[in-house]
């Protein structure tokens, strides 16, 4: 009788353990299974990006919004502008956070490309004019007839200014 009561206390409690692993297992996997849904989703459904490859920026994602908690993790988009076509405004920090995008953006000149890409509609643009504005200056950011994208970002040691880089299209580009 005591060897039967030890036995079935052995084999409910090595269930009890084995089904509790299988459990974690399951929860690992779907844990994963979740991450690679939301990265597909983010960085390939949507397929929002800027490439800038003189200041070796490539295929960073861009988010709709100019929060802290966006500009912490991506290129920020300026909502009052277009998507696509007219003026294609984005901000991102250049110090001080763990991701500054736009830290180089002050080496661009007269010419330089830069690749913009959203929802597969992808523009190659060429830096005309840098510009550096008040805090409060928002013309720069107007919408346009014409395809240009706009970069923001402030200035080191002047938190009243930022460095604008303003880009005219120049056609369609090719992966």
């Amino acid at each position: 009788m005591f060897v039967t009561r030890l036995l079935i206390f052995f084999i409910m409690l090595f269930n009890l353990l084995f089904i509790k692993n299988d459990l974690k297992n399951i929860r690992i996997l779907e844990r994963n299974d979740f991450r690679k849904k939301y990265l597909n989703t983010v960085f390939i459904q949507n397929d929002w990006y800027l490439s800038i490859p003189n200041i070796n920026l490539y295929k960073i994602p861009i988010k709709d919004g100019i929060t802290s908690d966006i500009l912490e993790n991506y290129i920020g988009h300026f909502p009052i502008s277009s998507f696509a076509d007219g003026n294609v405004c984005l901000a991102a920090h250049n110090c001080g956070y763990s991701n500054n995008y736009f830290e180089y953006i002050y080496k661009l000149e007269n010419g330089d490309e830069i690749f913009y890409c959203y929802n597969n509609i992808r523009k190659k643009y060429k830096v005309e004019k840098k510009y550096v504005i008040q805090y409060d200056d928002f013309s720069l950011l107007d919408n346009s007839d014409e395809n240009t994208i706009t970069l923001v970002t402030c200035i080191s040691n002047s938190p009243d200014l930022r460095l604008c880089i303003k880009a005219v299209y120049e056609g369609e580009f090719y992966e």
